[in-house]
């Protein structure tokens, strides 16, 4: 079973030197996968602490963007939901990562909550299958790292409202009800998203810490919804929002 392939089993197949080690993983959730790779390639065009710019040689992981920042390896990547995500994570953990950021955003479940306000999750609960192959008993929530977190939150502009507490993972957008919208409201949720679950499991499965950053794009329970006239006119907010979360978190990497 492929659960079984070691490290070294993994380097021989995608045909990467016995040394290669991965410091980080930074994933973007989202379903535009050129245009984020483009975004963050811009940005690293102009970071001169970035070296060695490429992308795996791989036919399945050909987008895996690969640098150096400063001393250190790093991999990005995009990915929607949690089929591709979950290899990603799983190979970079077995690679040596030794801390996993997730960039993304979600839709609103509190009324208070604006388009552009950032989230930094405490847990996220797994409504999705990938996680319960990374935890195969418990509660299905998955935590991120306390520390890590506090850290990335502290790093953030206080121009931005920041709040910290539970988004929940469910990864069929198309089928969620005004039902369940109502019901993960008041269960105290903050937002919807497709990843952080998958994300936050398989990264503590291999003990590494993981945090995410994510901005409300939308709001599901004030029928704030993507297509809207409003949700447009937010457009170069949530641009820039994207471009923010990446300084931040190469600003904090390069920095240790």
């Amino acid at each position: 079973m492929y659960k079984h392939l070691t490290k070294d089993d993994w380097k021989h197949l995608l045909k990467i030197p016995d040394e290669y080690v991965v410091d980080t993983l930074i994933v973007n959730g989202a379903g535009k996968k050129e245009e984020a790779l483009n975004t963050f390639k811009n940005i690293l065009s102009k970071n001169k602490q970035v070296s060695k710019v490429s992308n795996l040689q791989d036919s399945f992981f050909q987008n895996v963007l690969e640098f150096n920042l400063k001393e250190k390896k790093i991999w990005f990547d995009v990915a929607y939901g949690g089929a591709y995500l979950s290899e990603l994570i799983h190979i970079a953990c077995l690679f040596g990562s030794k801390k996993n950021f997730l960039v993304g955003s979600c839709g609103g479940l509190q009324k208070e909550l604006k388009t552009g306000d950032i989230i930094i999750p405490t847990y996220t609960y797994g409504n999705e299958s990938t996680t319960r192959m990374y935890q195969e008993s418990g509660d299905n929530k998955h935590y991120s790292d306390e520390k890590l977190s506090s850290n990335i939150k502290n790093a953030i502009d206080k121009k931005y409202t920041v709040r910290q507490g539970p988004l929940i993972t469910c990864q069929s957008m198309m089928a969620e009800t005004q039902e369940d919208v109502d019901t993960w409201e008041k269960e105290g949720y903050l937002g919807v998203e497709m990843e952080s679950s998958t994300f936050f499991a398989i990264s503590n499965h291999f003990n590494v810490p993981s945090t995410a950053i994510i901005h409300i794009s939308d709001n599901l329970v004030k029928n704030e919804l993507v297509g809207d006239k409003n949700y447009a006119l937010t457009k170069q907010l949530r641009e820039d929002l994207k471009e923010y979360k990446y300084k931040t978190i190469l600003e904090k990497i390069s920095s240790e």
